[in-house]
């Protein structure tokens, strides 16, 4: 029997950014200053730098990866660095879900 059934991953869709306590990032008030997109059979990886208009500029890296050979298994890396702030230095922040089989 083949099982097609997708994994249930955490939903990055809601994800809000904020630098220095300031309004959520929206992509029409960013300068769009890279973005980087490769795969291979089983990961996903992406990068984006953005400019805001203060001039800091913010790296979103995201890796996800799946296996057909555990069904089940699968994990996914979000994590943001962001440089030109002005109270500390480069914030770097990261969160990762993993799922395995039960």
């Amino acid at each position: 029997m083949l099982n097609e059934d997708l994994v249930s991953l955490p939903n990055w869709l809601v994800l809000k950014l904020r630098i220095e306590g300031e309004e959520a990032i929206r992509l029409d008030h960013v300068e769009l200053v890279s973005y980087e997109h490769s795969y291979d059979i089983r990961l996903v990886q992406r990068e984006l730098r953005l400019r805001d208009r203060a001039g800091r500029e913010t790296t979103l890296r995201s890796r996800r990866f799946v296996t057909s050979a555990t069904i089940s298994a699968t994990s996914t890396r979000q994590s943001s660095t962001t440089s030109g702030c002005t109270a500390r230095p480069p914030a770097t922040r990261s969160s990762s879900a993993t799922t395995a089989p039960s």
